[in-house]
C-alpha cells in the first residue's frame, strides 16, 4: 500500500509494540514521564518501521472513535492474522517470531494455550495501565499520527512540547486540568505510583530542573498563579518547615523593615506560616515596637503609622477589636483613657444594648453599672 497522511490513530498504546521496548517509559531523556504513562512489560517483538507502508488505521482502527485515554487500542492477534498467513514473515505459526516469552522446547511438551498460561509475563496479554491523562483521539482525528507519535522508524508517545505546539491558549485550550487529572478543579495531581515497579513518580514541569529549589523564590512571588496550577498555599509552609528554611530564605532581604505593608494588605497570607496572635506580639515586644507605659509613645519603633493614636485607633478598635488584642489587653485601654471619654458622641443611644450583651468591658471603668444607660 502507498503510505499517505493517515487518520489519527493510537496515542496511548503503540509504544508497547516497538522493538525491544523498555519497561520504563522515561529511560530516555526525551521520553514522557511515567507519571503520565505508567510503565508496562514488553511481551512482543515488533517493528513499526517494517510496517511503515501500512496505514496506521489498519491496525489501530478504534483510535479514530476513541474518546478516553484508558481505551485499549493495541491490535489483537486477529488483526495481525489478516496479513501474517503462512507465506508472510514471520509466519503466524512461528510464535517466537513475535512473542518473546515463547519457548519451542517447552511448548513441544504442552499445547500452545497451556504454554501461554505457564510463562510470565503472559505473552498474549498486553494489558496497559491506565494513563493519568484525559485525552480524546476522536477530537484529534484530523491530526496526522506522526505529528504526535513521530515517524515509523522511531515511534513514541507524545511529549508535552508537542502538545503545546497546538495547545497554546489561542489555537487550542492550554488549561493544565483539561488533560491532567485534578481534584475537583483544584491543583492538578503531581504524584503517582507506578503499578509495575511500585515507585512513586512525580509530574514536574520542564523548568523544574536540578537548581529549581534555589531559584524558585522570585518566580513564586512574581508568578503565583503558575505555582497554583499544581500547589496549594500549604505546600510552601510544609516544604519550608520540613527543610528548616530560615525566614530570610522565605522573605527577601530587609523584609523586616517593610513587612508591615504586606501584613496590612493581606494578613491571611502571613497566617499561612505564622500564628499572628502570638508571633507578631512576641516579635514586636522584642523589638520594643509596642507601648511600654501608659500615655507614652513606644521607646524605639512604632507598629502604627504617625497620627494613629489621635485619628485612627478608635474606629479601628470598634471595627475589629481582635486586631488590637493581638498586642494589647483591656487594661491598656483603661490606663491610656484615664480622664478621657472613650465613647463616640452618639454612644448613649446604643449603650444599653452593649451593656446588656456584655457588662464586663463597662466594668473596666465603671464600678457600678446599675445606673448606666438610662
Amino acid at each position: 500500500m502507498t503510505h499517505r497522511t493517515p487518520r489519527r490513530v493510537l496515542a496511548l498504546a503503540a509504544l508497547a509494540l516497538t522493538v525491544a521496548a523498555t519497561s520504563r517509559l522515561d529511560a530516555r531523556s526525551d521520553s514522557p514521564s511515567r507519571a503520565v504513562y505508567p510503565s508496562r512489560p514488553s511481551a512482543l517483538t515488533f517493528s513499526h518501521a517494517r510496517h511503515s507502508e501500512t496505514p496506521c488505521a489498519t491496525c489501530h482502527a478504534g483510535a479514530s472513535s476513541s474518546a478516553r485515554a484508558r481505551d485499549e487500542l493495541t491490535p489483537k492477534m486477529e488483526v495481525c492474522a489478516t496479513c501474517h498467513a503462512e507465506d508472510a514473515s514471520p509466519r503466524l505459526s512461528d510464535c517466537s517470531g513475535c512473542h518473546v516469552s515463547y519457548s519451542p522446547e517447552v511448548a513441544g511438551a504442552v499445547s500452545a494455550p497451556e504454554h501461554w498460561r505457564a510463562v510470565s509475563p503472559a505473552p498474549m496479554i498486553l494489558k496497559r495501565p491506565t494513563p493519568n491523562l484525559s485525552f480524546s483521539h476522536s477530537r484529534h482525528s484530523k491530526t496526522p499520527c506522526a505529528s504526535c507519535h513521530g515517524g515509523a522508524a522511531a515511534p513514541r508517545m507524545p511529549l508535552m512540547q508537542e502538545c503545546a505546539s497546538c495547545h497554546d491558549g489561542k489555537a487550542a485550550d492550554a488549561t493544565c486540568s483539561s488533560c491532567h487529572p485534578s481534584s475537583r478543579g483544584g491543583p492538578i495531581t503531581t504524584s503517582f505510583s507506578d503499578p509495575m515497579t511500585g515507585d512513586t513518580v512525580r509530574l514536574t514541569p520542564t523548568d523544574h530542573t536540578v537548581d529549581w529549589i534555589a531559584r524558585h523564590g522570585p518566580i513564586s512571588r512574581t508568578q503565583p498563579d503558575a505555582c497554583a496550577t499544581c500547589h496549594v498555599e500549604s505546600s510552601c509552609s510544609d516544604c519550608h518547615q520540613a527543610r528548616g528554611a530560615k525566614p530570610l530564605v522565605v522573605h527577601p532581604p530587609n523584609y523586616t523593615a517593610i513587612h508591615s505593608v504586606a501584613a496590612r494588605a493581606d494578613e491571611a497570607n502571613c497566617r499561612d506560616c505564622h500564628d499572628t496572635q502570638t508571633f507578631c506580639g512576641a516579635c514586636h515586644t522584642r523589638a520594643e515596637a509596642v507601648t511600654q507605659a501608659p500615655n507614652r509613645p513606644p521607646a524605639r519603633r512604632t507598629f502604627h503609622p504617625p497620627g494613629w493614636r489621635d485619628a485612627d485607633h478608635g474606629p479601628a478598635a470598634r471595627r475589629n477589636i481582635d486586631d488590637c488584642a493581638s498586642c494589647h489587653q483591656e487594661r491598656d485601654c483603661v490606663s491610656c483613657h484615664q480622664g478621657v471619654n472613650p465613647h463616640p458622641s452618639n454612644f448613649a443611644s446604643t449603650c444599653a444594648t452593649w451593656l446588656q450583651a456584655n457588662p464586663t468591658p463597662c466594668l473596666q471603668c465603671h464600678t457600678d453599672t446599675s445606673g448606666l444607660c438610662r
